[in-house]
């Protein structure tokens, strides 16, 4: 009997998330907030079905294998599971048509497992049995932490892993190709399902190579990417408990740029400015990371740059009053945040520097925990998807 726990970090927009579409540079770093995935294949014949469980989203389902059947004996199945676009119709109908899904969340969720489950399980030669799989997350779901890409590398990961299995009777970890070609699952799942802008399809790789921060922008002709592997850096994560629709602060943006053009198109070039020297500090904290002198002077000026990022937000009002609330708390305690996440972000992050003294840590977290706010201490720059157990 098959049985293994796969997790993948969440994501966060450490610079640039507000400007992305306008092809600025944008600075991304995995998050240890873990989506985690637990497999086994059920043995007993009476267990003639797959079982999902996906409880953060309300998810729990017996699919009969009758009803997995009848999916692959429609026409033409070969040449749908090689179609992106097809295969995706297919499994819209699939689970529709089967009544599987009541509310956006749990559409979406289930579009991601069937298309990558038949995906993989078409280009891997994978033996689909009766399995159980139940998958939880750390992250907020749609708070702009990539709860979506986790949740697709976890199930990507789990699927390959087991086609491994299967193949070579046994498979301990991710090897290199077995990385590349899980990112590149999860890249095309999401491409397909949400339509994504190329500018953020780095996040896949975030949350599938360890240790990494992502660096992106197109030019005029190309897009340009660059990562670097950087020792973990300790984060306080805070949530506003606001969460505003993205599409509605792209909308804002656009509307902004046409009323404001050069005062906006200024904001945006500074801004552009900003991340490029975020990007190029953290490249230094990579560097030197095994000289605390250097990597202090690098955190410092780090965070003069992050302060300027959300002023700047600030005084464009693309901030909100519970996040202007929370950098003001942050500010009295000597430290800098800045809100995060793609579209309107619903948390503020703060960049601990090393060997920061923990009572100054604690003293701002029992702070903000008094006005309402969540706090979590975590890190970035952290391991990738892993096998483990």
């Amino acid at each position: 009997m098959i049985k293994f726990k796969i997790s993948a970090p969440g994501r966060i927009c450490l610079s640039g998330e507000h400007v992305a579409m306008y092809g600025k540079r944008v600075v991304v770093g995995s998050l240890n907030l873990r989506t985690t995935l637990k497999f086994v294949e059920l043995i007993n014949k009476s267990d003639d079905f797959i079982k999902i469980d996906f409880p953060d989203v309300d998810v729990s389902l017996n699919v009969s294998w009758e009803t997995l059947r009848n999916f692959f004996s429609i026409n033409n199945v070969d040449r749908i599971l090689k179609n992106k676009i097809l295969l995706l119709k297919q499994v819209q109908y699939f689970i529709t048509s089967n009544g599987m899904w009541s509310t956006y969340a749990q559409k979406f969720s289930l579009q991601i497992f069937f298309f990558l489950l038949f995906r993989i399980g078409h280009y891997e030669k994978l033996k689909v049995k009766p399995f159980h799989v139940h998958l939880t997350t750390q992250l907020t779901i749609d708070a702009g932490l990539g709860s979506s890409t986790s949740f697709a590398v976890c199930l990507a990961a789990c699927f390959l892993h087991w086609a491994r299995l299967q193949a070579y009777g046994t498979h301990d970890a991710f090897e290199d190709n077995d990385l590349e070609d899980i990112s590149t699952y999860a890249s095309l799942c999401e491409q397909v399902i949400q339509r994504y802008m190329t500018d953020f399809m780095i996040d896949n790789e975030v949350c599938t190579f360890d240790q990494v921060f992502k660096y992106m922008y197109r030019d005029p002709e190309n897009y340009i990417a660059a990562y670097v592997e950087a020792p973990e850096i300790k984060i306080l994560l805070i949530d506003s408990k606001i969460y505003r629709n993205k599409y509605k602060q792209v909308q804002q943006m656009a509307k902004l740029k046409h009323s404001r053009f050069k005062d906006v198109n200024d904001c945006l070039d500074r801004i552009d400015e900003i991340s490029l020297e975020i990007w190029s500090l953290l490249q230094e904290i990579a560097i030197n990371h095994k000289n605390l002198l250097q990597r202090n002077n690098s955190f410092a000026v780090l965070q003069i740059f992050i302060r300027m990022y959300q002023d700047m937000l600030f005084d464009f009002n693309m901030s909100h009053s519970n996040l202007d609330i929370i950098c003001s708390i942050v500010r009295n305690y000597k430290f800098v945040g800045k809100l995060t996440g793609f579209g309107g972000g619903g948390f503020v992050y703060i960049l601990l520097p090393p060997n920061i003294p923990q009572k100054r840590v604690t003293n701002l977290s029992t702070q903000l925990i008094a006005q309402g706010f969540n706090v979590t201490l975590t890190n970035v720059s952290c391991n990738g998807v892993r096998i483990d157990d």
